[in-house]
């Protein structure tokens, strides 16, 4: 396995619009909206997740995109693009609840230079005879 740390991620919560169309909604996510999105060159990996409990306002699919690019340069370059897929009929109106965090990662040197320690290991626990 491959020991890859991106730079970044773009977190994105969505819903199915309709959730009698999911396998339509998952077969355009998987093989349109995910190609698309990677042939930016923003992002090189997209995982797809489902919420397995999904509550009352909470939405049901989670994609985490990694970047090696500043989180915010990566949306950047990616955001003009998301006009161009609608005008050609490639965005699913079945997409819906849409909603996007950016974050970048905490490298050690980060750390460092904010002022976050690193975590002191603890005592071996020792019991009395």
């Amino acid at each position: 396995m491959e020991d890859r740390k991106p730079r970044g991620v773009m977190v994105l919560f969505c819903d199915c619009k309709d959730p009698s169309k999911e396998a339509e909604f998952n077969k355009w996510y998987n093989e349109t909206h995910i190609p698309d999105v990677l042939s930016t060159g923003a992002f090189h990996t997209a995982t797809r997740w489902e919420n397995t409990n999904p509550q009352p306002g909470e939405q049901k699919f989670l994609v985490i995109y990694e970047t090696d690019m500043d989180p915010v340069e990566a949306a950047a370059k990616m955001r003009p693009h998301v006009k161009e897929w609608r005008d050609k009929g490639r965005m699913s109106p079945l997409l819906t609840n849409a909603k996007s965090i950016l974050f970048s990662r905490i490298t050690k040197e980060e750390s460092r230079r904010v002022g976050i320690r690193p975590p002191v290991p603890r005592p071996e626990s020792r019991t009395s005879p």
